[in-house]
């Protein structure tokens, strides 16, 4: 949230704890099928996508409306955040805590995902003239971060 600076006009948000449930779900839900079917290390990134799918999606909605910038700049912003912040080090964490990495055609398919996620959201949120922070969009955002992964994992189970 700091990342960039919170703005005036976005202080006075309340943030409902609904909205940060919708964000955690889908991971949850690949943690506890990681551990039920001890395949951690091969569902370790497809979480990581997950959570830099929502960083990505929701640093272009604050880029969008608080920051008005062009839809592109929001795009390449919030691509090069998620990919920064979450996916690359969750790539150097996968190499050393399960000394594996996946292999270039996987990795250039989720960095390919994390990119179409943030283009979603901006199609999506095209006519919406004014971002408000809602439960709607909330599960809006779930539900996009939720259609790509199963279809990563699809993906990624294919070329592996």
């Amino acid at each position: 949230m700091r990342f960039p600076k919170i703005r005036e006009n976005e202080k006075n948000n309340l943030y409902d704890a609904r909205i940060i449930e919708t964000n955690v779900v889908i991971g949850i839900a690949i943690c506890v099928l990681a551990g039920i079917l001890n395949i951690k290390k091969e569902a370790f990134m497809i979480y990581s996508l997950v959570y830099s799918m929502h960083l990505t999606i929701n640093s272009f909605v604050r880029l969008k409306y608080y920051f008005n910038l062009k839809e592109i700049d929001c795009l390449v912003f919030a691509f090069l955040k998620g990919l920064g912040f979450v996916f690359l080090p969750s790539l150097i964490i996968q190499k050393i805590i399960f000394n594996s990495i996946p292999n270039i055609l996987a990795i250039i398919m989720m960095v390919g995902f994390l990119f179409i996620s943030s283009y979603m959201i901006m199609i999506e949120k095209r006519n919406v003239k004014k971002e408000e922070i809602t439960i709607k969009n909330g599960y809006m955002h779930t539900q996009i971060v939720f259609l790509l992964t199963a279809v990563v994992e699809l993906l990624y189970n294919l070329i592996k």
